[in-house]
């Protein structure tokens, strides 16, 4: 949402998720045009923060708790989803992940964890694909942010990353099958 100016008859109808941590105004904003409010963006605007310095401390998910980061993740998840349109298609679907592609990342792990016990049974090491795909993302994380919240960083692309990658895959066939 950014910079926003809220109508007073949105704000009779309609109230912050004050349970979302994170997302709390794309769901605001999805809820609002669910209700045929009309949202009016204005790509001029630019916005500063000047109390950040530093791009390794402007990402709050970092240091958000754990417990607050999985708060939600399914009205977080189908926030995201809603962001852009209300009644998504295959296309635009492919178009977010290709935009987005820390979300197919953390599918990835799905697929390096499948791999790796297809390795394991078959006692294949070419195939012990997970932890190298985990190793090299700490290692870049961990050159990026520092030692501790680097670690923050990959523990959360599991914990969190990967629940919520699939519910974004779910609410976005979900929502374009309800289209069809």
């Amino acid at each position: 949402m950014g910079q926003t100016l809220i109508s007073k008859n949105v704000l009779d109808s309609l109230q912050f998720d004050p349970d979302l941590t994170v997302l709390e105004d794309t769901d605001f904003s999805v809820r609002a045009r669910g209700k045929n409010f009309k949202i009016i963006s204005n790509k001029h605007i630019l916005a500063f923060d000047i109390n950040i310095r530093k791009m390794e401390q402007s990402d709050i998910y970092i240091d958000l708790p754990l417990k607050k980061a999985l708060k939600r993740l399914r009205k977080k998840a189908k926030a995201i989803v809603l962001t852009g349109i209300l009644k998504p298609t295959p296309k635009e679907a492919l178009k977010f992940f290709f935009e987005n592609k820390r979300f197919l990342f953390y599918l990835g792990y799905i697929l390096m964890g499948f791999l790796t016990i297809f390795g394991i049974f078959f006692k294949n090491i070419y195939f012990l694909s997970f932890p190298i795909y985990l190793i090299l993302f700490a290692v870049w994380q961990v050159k990026r942010r520092g030692l501790i919240r680097g670690g923050k960083a990959v523990l959360k692309s599991i914990v969190v990353g990967i629940p919520l990658s699939v519910l974004l895959v779910y609410y976005f066939l979900a929502l374009t099958r309800e289209r069809g």
